[in-house]
């Protein structure tokens, strides 16, 4: 490289390159000619860096629920958080490079993360195509951090705040300074140590919120007003040294900017950490009566991944880090298996094997009429009694009838025999009345129903509700539980005593149905639909089969796998010295 005619000065020269640390360095002109060469190291990695903010912007007065003001309105200057990153980023060794929300989501994979600054913005990442797309980003297991001193109140609870940015709720805005939580996180200890408080200026609503994260995440950095986190982190595996998000729940340009980069540069080489794991799980899941115990969904929780059983049942995982998993065995329409297990660093363990039985479905109601205290977090609970020995909880459904003049008051949580809490409503809905409907078929619960999966039946379950504000009162007027399980005291062992073929259900169907069948020996068994016609259009069994009670689900499709048209079928059992047929009716 050359410049030339330069007058005689001291001069800052900036050299950079994609994907290399740029370089800063004071050169003096004094004499006709200076020779001054460059080595630009590669980056640490290249980010991604999107302005999700709203440019300069008036906030105006800002009031809760029920008319209360919270904070008075002012004007927001534009988003400095992103210039201010970038700086930071590649000081510290990063390539980053500047985009806006309109970024094209198919090219964030071509980048190592993603950085999402809100900045001071009151309606930050306020673009709805963009959250989905972030939604994916995120289900897809990229790394990520959020930042910005208004995100939380803006996106908490269930959807997009719980699922992204790992918010259960807002809890309030000007909150003090930033304080260490977990000293010993890696975002708080490596490779800079973090001590605080770090000072956070407020100049409005838009610098500072102070949050409670979702179950899954940590409180990593705290405020020094409350208990509530400046800093939530989420890993999606048991390995420490690594992670998937961080939430910065401030305005990073408002931060003290001696310490900010040093978190930042913690929290980016925490994201970007190579985790391999050393350790293994396999085992056998078989069904309880069948041959072929193909296609049931093995999972190792959390952030193992998932897998299939092959048709003897067995399954793998390689590749796990030490730690603590729950290995989760599932398929429709049976029940669903569990087993924890702990890992230690290059341990291989066998033998985790599990056997699932026909789903069953118990359901049961209490109508205890509680009134709900006003303003009152310690609220009120009603538990239901439910007895069915050695049962597994596969799916759980909850029937609510609370009358009450104020949702957005209320907090309703499910308990399970085993202590497994699940929100159910977390004071969403504002100043619409009363709750009533089934959780998740009409209601979207804040938490996730799937919990209970693999926990024994049989005990308390437990319903809590609170009204959290004043001046609304109501009824916990009924509840109910339709809970599929299974085992029941069934053994794996216990043999039919006669040949039977059941009614198919749903019946009408679409687009599904199950056929159930006994068998009280072992031998050669066929399982044929027909059309009303008398033609073959779907073998579902052939083969032989051992004495037991099976499940067969037709999924109304022919033997090329094409979609039969609406109208009557029948389905023939054929055994050793067995036979019998049954209608059904396919409904579009």
């Amino acid at each position: 490289y050359s410049i030339e005619n330069l007058p005689f000065f001291d001069y800052d020269i900036l050299v950079r390159a994609y994907h290399h640390v740029p370089v800063t360095m004071t050169i003096t002109i004094n004499g006709p000619s200076v020779t001054q060469n460059f080595m630009l190291d590669p980056t640490n990695g290249d980010i991604l860096v999107i302005d999700a903010g709203a440019g300069r912007e008036f906030a105006a007065d800002k009031f809760d629920e029920k008319g209360n003001l919270i904070a008075s309105g002012y004007q927001v200057p534009e988003n400095r958080s992103t210039t201010d990153m970038i700086a930071d980023l590649e000081y510290a060794g990063y390539s980053a490079t500047l985009a806006d929300m309109t970024s094209d989501p198919a090219e964030w994979v071509l980048y190592d993360m993603l950085v999402v600054a809100g900045g001071a913005s009151t309606t930050p990442i306020s673009d709805a195509g963009f959250q989905t797309a972030l939604t994916s980003f995120a289900a897809a297991g990229g790394h990520y951090i959020v930042e910005g001193g208004e995100v939380a109140y803006v996106h908490n609870g269930a959807g997009f705040g719980a699922d992204v940015l790992h918010v259960q709720s807002w809890n309030g805005d000007s909150s003090g300074s930033v304080t260490v939580a977990d000293a010993a996180h890696y975002v708080m200890s490596v490779p800079n140590v973090i001590t605080g408080p770090i000072t956070v200026s407020y100049a409005g609503y838009g610098d500072q919120d102070s949050a409670t994260p979702t179950a899954d995440a940590e409180m990593t950095g705290a405020w020094t007003e409350g208990s509530s986190a400046s800093v939530i982190t989420y890993d999606s595996n048991p390995a420490p040294q690594g992670g998937q998000y961080v939430g910065f729940m401030f305005n990073y340009s408002a931060m003290d900017a001696a310490v900010r980069g040093q978190l930042l540069q913690n929290a980016v080489n925490w994201l970007l950490a190579l985790e391999v794991g050393n350790c293994s799980v396999s085992g056998t899941v078989t069904l309880q009566g069948e041959a072929n115990h193909s296609g049931i969904t093995v999972e190792a929780l959390p952030g193992g991944g998932s897998t299939v059983t092959a048709a003897d049942g067995s399954y793998s995982f390689p590749g796990l880090y030490a730690g603590s998993y729950s290995i989760r065995a599932s398929k429709q329409l049976w029940s669903v298996g569990s087993v924890d297990v702990t890992l230690e660093d290059g341990q291989n363990m066998t033998g985790v094997d599990m056997l699932l039985t026909p789903v069953q479905e118990m359901s049961d109601c209490s109508q205890p009429a509680l009134a709900i205290p006003d303003a009152d977090p310690a609220g009120v609970s009603d538990v239901m009694t439910l007895t069915l020995p050695d049962a597994t909880v596969a799916n759980v459904e909850v029937f609510v009838d609370i009358t009450h003049t104020w949702q957005g008051d209320l907090v309703v949580n499910l308990t399970s025999p085993e202590g497994t809490t699940v929100v159910l409503h977390n004071r969403t809905g504002s100043s619409a009345d009363n709750i009533y409907g089934w959780y998740p078929a009409e209601l979207a619960p804040e938490g996730d129903l799937g919990l209970f999966a693999g926990e024994e039946l049989s005990g308390d379950w437990t319903l809590f509700v609170s009204d959290n504000a004043g001046a609304d009162t109501g009824t916990l007027n009924e509840w109910c539980l339709n809970i599929e399980y299974g085992g029941g005291g069934v053994s794996a062992v216990d043999t039919p005593t006669s040949y039977e073929l059941k009614n198919n259900y749903p019946n009408p169907f679409n687009p599904s149905t199950t056929i159930e069948f006994t068998l009280p020996q072992d031998g050669d068994v066929s399982l044929v639909v027909y059309d009303i016609a008398g033609r073959v259009v779907n073998t579902l069994v052939s083969g032989n089969m051992e004495a037991a009670n099976h499940s067969v689900v037709w999924d109304g499709r022919d033997t090329n796998g094409r979609q039969v048209s609406s109208g009557v079928y029948y389905y023939r059992l054929t055994s050793d010295s067995f036979k019998d047929t049954r209608k059904m009716m396919l409904v579009k």
